[in-house]
């Protein structure tokens, strides 16, 4: 049997049903007549299914194409995918998703951008210009998402795709903002390179002139989609070691009028934390670090944070406030120094706690501490306390009750449960039960 999802264009998924499929996903392909891979996302889900996401482009109705699955040196062809008539997946063109309009037309980097169409519900990838654009929701006829990377000032092509229906189509593009994020160095240097962050570049330095302070000339030497260099031998003295106020201008073409950003450096605040929570983490990482400070950077992307020299993947963001995902760090030591760089400066650094702890054990499922548990076990218990792993990675915990192994089956940031294996001793002295007759008021009973 073959069977998709519906979608005509390609990404949607492809379920084979058969026999012969080998035990391994990687000597599995799916390609056409030419030989030319045509399914990625290979999945050997059984003995008996395989599934994998169909390329853009190859599901038409314009072209028969025939595929043909390979497993190791054996191949089978499995049918046409766009004759209609013996296709034994058929095209459903009216459900491809499209996007038609967005709003803005230009973005830059991490600006919030809508995009409209038709059949957009469940859209689980988009890009913009090859770079990720973080997905905040998603209906039949809008997909709100966050530009993560900076765009060109030509203009950054659209992808998309959705749970249901595969990959979209679209003519869409969204040009780049010109947007001015940072400076590096903060400060006006005697001489060499002064480095600009921002979006709406295009790799033509010709194409931008930059001004410091308003009159003074930097020529650019380099230019990318999110970075501009320009450098002078030897800037005037007036503003070296000066905080930088730095004007970009893209220059008018045939296409964009002359756009003009700056961005004025003033003695940048050194970043500060005045808070951590949890203040007591596990060493095996995984749980979410909440940083309260100042001088922390509006921009998210701007901040790094480190914790015992390992980055801290941040997830959210404020000139207050960071979150992030704390690294596996080492077991050995009692403590971990937090610290927040932002445009170069170092935050003070501040400790958590990395200590493993029990502070009180309960039977499975309840809270208050159990008084008293038998030596005979047979009993599954909850162990509260610090330091346990957030990711809940049972194979990290070992759990001993009086010398006795303690199965682990669950583990949370706070509460590891394991069983205690019951007593296997022999029953010895059990009474038996002879006789019994019916109890009287008074006088010997005759049991």
């Amino acid at each position: 049997n073959v069977a998709m999802t519906v979608g005509s264009l390609g990404g949607a998924v492809l379920t084979l049903d058969g026999h012969g499929f080998g035990n391994s996903a990687a000597a599995i392909t799916v390609v056409d007549n030419t030989a030319a891979p045509r399914c990625t996302d290979v999945a050997l889900v059984s003995a008996t299914r395989i599934t994998c996401r169909l390329v853009a482009g190859v599901y038409t109705t314009s072209a028969a194409t025939d595929l043909v699955l390979r497993v190791g040196t054996s191949s089978l062809n499995i049918g046409l995918l766009a004759d209609a008539t013996t296709a034994r997946v058929t095209s459903a063109a009216a459900a491809v998703p499209e996007i038609t309009s967005v709003l803005p037309t230009s973005a830059g980097r991490s600006d919030v951008v809508t995009f409209a169409g038709t059949n957009l519900a469940g859209a689980d990838l988009v890009t913009v210009g090859g770079a990720a654009c973080d997905v905040h929701s998603s209906t039949a006829t809008q997909i709100t998402c966050r530009v993560a990377g900076a765009l060109p000032s030509s203009g950054a092509a659209v992808a998309f795709r959705t749970a249901a229906a595969g990959e979209g189509t679209t003519a869409v593009t969204v040009v780049g903002a010109l947007q001015v994020t940072r400076v590096e160095p903060f400060r006006v240097p005697a001489s060499g390179d002064i480095t600009i962050i921002g979006s709406g570049f295009s790799v033509q330095p010709g194409d931008f002139a930059v001004f410091l302070h308003e009159s003074y000339a930097c020529p650019v030497t380099t230019a990318t989609i999110g970075t501009l260099v320009c450098s002078m031998a030897a800037f005037p003295t007036s503003i070296v070691g000066v905080p930088v106020k730095v004007e970009v201008h893209r220059l008018a073409n045939a296409t964009n009028p002359t756009v003009t950003a700056t961005l004025n450096y003033v003695d940048p605040v050194r970043p500060a934390i005045t808070g951590v929570a949890p203040a007591t983490a596990s060493a095996a990482g995984g749980a979410i670090l909440t940083i309260t400070g100042t001088g922390f950077s509006a921009d998210v992307y701007a901040n790094a944070v480190t914790v015992v020299g390992e980055y801290c993947a941040i997830v959210s963001g404020s000139e207050t406030e960071l979150r992030c995902i704390l690294p596996t760090m080492p077991a050995s030591v009692p403590t971990a120094e937090v610290v927040v760089k932002v445009a170069g400066i170092v935050s003070p650094p501040h400790l958590i706690n990395l200590q493993l702890a029990v502070t009180s054990v309960s039977l499975e499922g309840q809270t208050d501490p159990a008084p008293a548990l038998s030596t005979e076990g047979g009993v599954s218990i909850d162990l509260h306390g610090t330091g346990f792993p957030a990711h809940g990675d049972v194979s990290l915990v070992r759990v001993n009750v009086g010398g006795v192994a303690c199965a682990v089956s669950k583990v949370t940031a706070d509460v590891i449960t394991c069983a205690l294996e019951g007593s296997r001793r022999e029953a010895i002295g059990v009474p038996d039960l002879h006789s019994a007759n019916i109890a009287r008021p008074e006088g010997p009973q005759g049991i």
